[in-house]
């Protein structure tokens, strides 16, 4: 027994394990990130699994509750355990693993008025009061959840309220509750129909994660659900604040239904500052970076069962191994020790400085004019001499003059980052930070873009910017939360007389509202426009447009509905979605056409329709011509192609490594980008989540 577990465990290696759930059934673990290793665990039939800490499992069933070490199959059984009628366990926490002298199960009871613990090896539970802030008879039935261990103390959250908790244990086993001045954050300033939120400890500190959802495709009786969002903050203890989470140092996350935890990074396998988790319904895992804000979808699981089940995460551990035996473990196998010496000869690069100030200013200025945009900015930016060969720009039509292309350019993916917006060129690889403003914009997401401007939602405030004139139109406050803001769009160039700006709300998910603004009015006007109960609801992974002077919204279930006149509010009953099913829908005008892009789960297919007006049916197009489509949750449009190999294509806000993925309407597939990669759908791409094509216009 113990040579096969030795075996077992060189060939898992000490990374996390994906634990395979089946109700009723046994237990199975795929190890590591390619499932290319099986184990079933009969020991685990019939049970329910409560909580996991250290490597152990806590789990119940009829004998009562046990603690059981994965990878050691070891089992520790617990006293039976009698409850009163008006008693409900929700939550479990073992507060260290066996061999610790304070290891002990403490279960959390529903109703929250007391705790009920036992030490390994004693014969009875025992109950103590709960004392201390929360008054649990006026709580209307919230109860605390997802406690963690961290600095010696507890530290839990309700479930309705969203309040947050200290849980002290004194001298002779009491525990004191303590409300702390803060309560869970408003996350994602955007609307989403579910979310996912976890508190964990990482490294002696306390985190909240947060991963907004959407239905997806319908597939057996239910929505696929996807994420759309992932936001972490870390409680910072001497302020009592929840601040923004853009990088995890040396760790990562792993995410599950009651089991998450994060371990030291090793790459390749686990990634620095990566959340790694699965949604319910899924077969394939998602790996979420939190410094490029991309979402990475694994290749599904083939030796997952037909069945429903629900994936979950362990770390194993053997007996009497730690954290730091783990990092040691991984420095035996090079791992780490190749990912350290990777990120030194990065940030400990010597820097050859060249004889560029020499170069006389006619050939600066030369180069600059070959130069696009931030490359051109950044170009200024370098010394002294530079800055005064190259003039700097001004942001009128007649100064792209200056350049010389021989191709219109293709648009830019923007999205937004701590206090600013990241611009990326996709076709050439490259990044550039721009700061939207002098003011703060810590809370801000962008909403929508087109023409060149974005529209861009702070707090319960929006305004729109255009990133490369500059030029900002503050806007009243809104009518509505922006976290009920579900999509928008705007009729024309902001700065022309006409421009009416359009959003789609809902603070409910049955009821939707427009909110509408002429911008030389300068006050918003109210419809409720649309019910579920019409058989119509609003979708935040598609923008309305404006087409023919009515603005035209794609349903979730692929119907349209229109406002227009600013009187009139309808669902048509034509056209009728041309798909039976579909995972992301996108509406877009197109040479003055009405266009529709659906795809089906995990880019399995890709079709696009063209909406014909007067019997109003939606024609499937094969062949779109000299235009390429750019679809993305925040903008979506056509351009004609700007070279010839970029016609006849979809690009989305997706990448595989440094390339951008587009879908050939000529091969029916998915490519990488100056590659001649055939992709499988998307899986193993990065999409930026919130990211939004943006055309370069500055006038």
């Amino acid at each position: 027994m113990e040579e096969e577990r030795q075996n077992f465990s060189a060939k898992a290696g000490p990374f996390p394990w994906l634990l395979i759930t089946q109700y009723k059934q046994e237990h199975n673990f795929s190890i590591g990130a390619h499932g290319d290793i099986i184990k079933t665990i009969p020991e685990l039939r019939d049970k329910r699994i409560f909580d996991y800490n250290d490597g152990w499992l806590t789990v119940h069933d009829d004998n009562g509750y046990s603690i059981f070490n994965p990878a050691t199959s070891e089992s520790i059984q617990f006293p039976p355990l009698s409850f009163r009628p008006d008693q409900f366990v929700s939550f479990s926490n073992l507060s260290g693993p066996p061999g610790n002298p304070d290891s002990m199960l403490i279960l959390f009871e529903k109703n929250a008025s007391s705790f009920i613990f036992c030490r390994i090896g004693d014969r009875q539970w025992t109950e103590q009061p709960a004392s201390g802030d929360l008054d649990y008879k006026d709580n209307d039935g919230d109860y605390l959840i997802s406690p963690v261990w961290c600095r010696g103390k507890l530290f839990s959250r309700t479930r309705f309220s969203l309040k947050i908790v200290e849980i002290e244990r004194l001298v002779h086993d009491q525990f004191v509750i303590r409300l702390l001045p803060l309560r869970i954050p408003k996350f994602l300033k955007f609307y989403r129909r579910y979310s996912d939120l976890k508190m964990m400890e990482s490294d002696g500190e306390v985190f909240i994660v947060n991963v907004a959802l959407r239905e997806g495709e319908w597939r057996d009786g239910s929505y696929n659900l996807e994420p759309t969002a992932v936001e972490v903050r870390r409680l910072d203890f001497s302020r009592m604040e929840w601040e923004r989470v853009d990088r995890v140092k040396d760790r990562a996350f792993f995410l599950a239904n009651r089991c998450h935890f994060s371990c030291p990074a090793a790459e390749p396998l686990v990634e620095e500052s990566h959340l790694y988790f699965f949604p319910p319904t899924s077969k394939s895992f998602y790996s979420f970076n939190l410094e490029d804000q991309t979402i990475h979808v694994s290749f599904p699981f083939s030796n997952l069962p037909t069945s429903k089940c629900f994936p979950t995460w362990v770390m194993p551990r053997f007996s009497g191994e730690t954290e730091n035996d783990l990092v040691e473990g991984r420095k035996e196998t090079g791992e780490i020790s190749k990912h350290v010496a990777i990120k030194e000869e990065k940030e400990t690069g010597i820097e050859v400085e060249g004889r560029f100030c020499e170069l006389p200013p006619d050939i600066l200025f030369g180069i600059s004019r070959h130069l696009v945009l931030h490359d051109y900015t950044s170009f200024r930016g370098v010394n002294r001499m530079s800055r005064l060969a190259v003039p700097p720009i001004q942001w009128t039509s007649i100064a792209w003059d200056r350049f010389e292309f021989n191709d219109p350019l293709p648009p830019w993916l923007v999205f937004p980052q701590n206090n600013i917006c990241n611009f990326i060129d996709p076709l050439r690889g490259q990044r550039y930070p721009m700061k939207i403003a002098d003011f703060s914009l810590e809370e801000f997401r962008i909403c929508y873009s087109k023409d060149g401007w974005c529209v861009i939602l702070r707090e319960n405030s929006m305004f729109l910017w255009n990133s490369f004139s500059k030029k900002i139109i503050w806007l009243p406050d809104m009518l509505h939360n922006c976290d009920s803001v579900v999509n928008c769009c705007f009729s024309t160039s902001p700065e022309s007389s006409d421009c009416i700006l359009v959003l789609g709300c809902t603070e409910n998910g049955i009821e939707f509202d427009i909110d509408y603004i002429f911008l030389e009015d300068r006050e918003w006007l109210n419809f409720l426009a649309f019910n579920t109960g019409d058989g119509f609801c609003l979708t935040d992974s598609n923008t309305p447009v404006f087409h023919d002077g009515t603005f035209f919204f794609l349903g979730k279930e692929g119907n349209l509905g229109v406002f227009e006149y600013f009187e009139v509010v309808d669902v048509l009953q034509n056209p009728q979605c041309p798909c039976n099913s579909f995972c992301e829908s996108y509406l877009l005008e197109s040479k003055g056409k009405l266009l529709s892009v659906f795809v089906g789960s995990f880019g399995e297919w890709v079709r696009i329709f063209s909406l014909d007006i007067s019997e109003m049916v939606w024609i499937e197009l094969q062949d779109i011509g000299n235009q390429t489509l750019y679809v993305s949750r925040f903008s979506s449009f056509s351009m004609t192609a700007t070279t010839p190999d970029m016609r006849n294509k979809v690009y989305f806000p997706r990448f595989s490594g440094n390339n951008p993925v587009y879908y050939s309407l000529d091969s029916k597939r998915f490519h990488s980008h100056g590659t001649e990669d055939v992709l499988r759908g998307i899986y193993n791409t990065n999409e930026l989540l919130l990211g939004a094509w943006v055309e370069l216009k500055w006038y």
